[in-house]
């Protein structure tokens, strides 16, 4: 029998092309967030802290792809095409499970990143300082091969980036063929098949304009026309 709710909140936080260029969070006048209400089942009750903890960084690891790959990410601090993705996590056992993820969607926090890396570095102390969260931020190794986060979350090639399908059931998953949908199932349906609520804030901007309302809806893509694939692969039904 599996365990109580756990009320995990992720905020996914990036650009898009064409943004204008700040590498503070707090200053940039067009938001991307991506907010994700979820209710994953614990494997059961009376978990110890540690064990606890251990199932929650394991779960996050596994649904990781289908966090990144939900749009054609650009970096939060700058205009670049966004690869890497970097948590801030929090989480609690009691009174109730609680986790809170902050997901920063980068173009490069490697070492040699430069400004984004330095930028990200500071937010990482201001989330500890004044939110609480703990400091997680290290830079990566430089160098590194890491697939665009608007690549698909299977094959993970920059395949019609634009022109990416989304899962049908969850409608974030991204994918660039039924091909890859139907292959990335048995990894996909644990994301997919968790209770969730999800708001995406993309702000809407103007060329002449000072400043703009931030615009939220449920379950939809800021890409109108993103076509989705059915919502579950047919050879492989709904499988447990």
């Amino acid at each position: 029998m599996s365990g109580p709710e756990l009320r995990l909140s992720v905020s996914i936080f990036g650009s898009a092309a064409g943004d204008p260029v700040t590498h503070d969070p707090d200053d940039r006048p067009v938001p991307r967030i991506l907010k994700l209400e979820m209710r994953p089942r614990m494997p059961h009750a009376g978990m110890s802290t540690p064990e606890f903890s251990q199932w929650a960084q394991s779960m996050l690891l596994r649904i990781t792809p289908d966090l990144k790959h939900t749009q054609y990410w650009h970096c939060e601090f700058c205009d670049k095409p966004a690869k890497e993705t970097i948590y801030n996590v929090a989480a609690w056992l009691n009174p109730v499970p609680l986790m809170k993820v902050l997901s920063h969607n980068m173009c490069d926090a490697s070492v040699t990143g430069g400004s984004c890396t330095k930028a990200m570095a500071k937010l990482d102390k201001e989330l500890a300082a004044e939110v609480g969260f703990p400091r997680s931020f290290k830079p990566t190794r430089s160098g590194l091969d890491i697939p665009l986060s608007g690549s698909c979350a299977k094959c993970n090639k920059p395949n019609d980036i634009d022109h990416m399908k989304k899962c049908g059931a969850c409608q974030l998953t991204r994918y660039c063929s039924a091909a890859c949908q139907r292959s990335d199932w048995p990894r996909h349906k644990e994301f997919c098949k968790i209770s969730k609520e999800t708001e995406w804030i993309w702000g809407q901007s103007t060329p002449s304009a000072t400043s703009s309302a931030a615009s939220s809806t449920t379950q939809s893509d800021p890409k109108p026309g993103n076509a989705s694939f059915p919502p579950h692969p047919a050879d492989l039904g709904d499988v447990d």
